[in-house]
C-alpha cells in the first residue's frame, strides 16, 4: 500500500501519511500498529490500514506526479515485477512473515513467479522504534548471512531466523526481531532494564 494517500472519506485536498502509532480511528477502535494520519493539524483525521482499503484510494506520491489508484504496486522487496492487490481473504504462506493466516494480500503479476505477501506485511514501515532498544530498527527483506552464520536469534521470541524471512534489526547492536514479533510489547522487566542502562550511560 502507498505510504502517502488521499482517501474518498476525507477532504480531497488533504494528504494521509502512513504511520505506526496508537490512536483512535474513525471506526472508534484503538489503532495499535499501522494506520494513516492526516497531515493537516486542524482536522486530526486518522484511520486503520484496513479501513483505508476501499475503492477510490489515491496514491498521492506517484513518481510521475499523477495520482493513481493503488491496486497495483511495485514493492521494494520484489522490485522486478508489479504486484496486484487481492481483496479476498485466503490462506497462503506469506513470503514476508512466513505465517499462513488469512487476509488480503499482494501477489506477483508475473505468471512464473509465486511471490505472495500479506497486505499488512506490504505496508510495514521502513523503520520503527521499540521500548526495549535504544536505536531505531530497519526493515530488511532477508536475513543477512552473518546472522545465519553465527546463529543469531530473534530477541523477542528467541527462535531461529529463516534466511528469506523479513526482519527488523539494528545494524549497530545486532538487535534482531521477526516482523511478526516486532510489534509485540516487551516484558516490563526488559523495559526497566533498558531505562536503567540509559540512566547509567547518562551519568558516565
Amino acid at each position: 500500500m502507498a505510504r502517502v494517500i488521499r482517501h474518498p472519506s476525507h477532504h480531497p485536498q488533504h494528504i494521509l501519511v502512513q504511520q505506526h502509532n496508537r490512536y483512535k480511528s474513525r471506526c472508534e477502535r484503538i489503532i495499535w500498529t499501522i494506520g494513516y494520519n492526516c497531515t493537516c493539524l486542524i482536522c486530526k483525521f486518522n484511520m486503520h490500514l484496513r479501513c483505508s482499503q476501499i475503492c477510490g484510494v489515491i496514491n498521492a506520491e506517484a513518481d510521475d506526479g499523477v495520482e493513481q489508484i493503488c491496486d497495483i504496486i511495485r514493492h521494494p522487496s520484489h522490485p522486478d515485477h508489479d504486484m496486484k492487490l487481492l481483496r479476498r481473504r485466503c490462506s497462503f504462506k506469506c513470503d514476508a512473515c512466513g505465517t499462513t493466516r488469512k487476509g488480503s494480500s499482494y501477489t506477483c503479476t508475473a505468471d512464473a513467479c509465486q511471490y505472495w505477501i500479506h497486505e499488512r506485511c506490504a505496508s510495514l514501515p521502513q523503520s520503527l522504534e521499540r521500548q526495549d532498544h535504544h536505536h531505531p530498527l530497519s526493515l530488511s527483506f532477508h536475513v543477512p548471512l552473518e546472522y545465519i552464520r553465527f546463529d543469531y536469534r530473534c530477541d523477542v521470541c528467541s527462535r531461529i531466523l529463516l534466511p528469506k524471512s523479513w526482519i527488523y534489526h539494528c545494524r549497530i547492536c545486532r538487535y534482531i526481531v521477526h516482523i511478526k514479533c516486532a510489534f509485540n510489547k516487551p516484558p516490563p522487566r526488559i523495559i526497566e532494564n533498558v531505562l536503567l542502562l540509559a540512566k547509567i550511560s547518562e551519568k558516565t
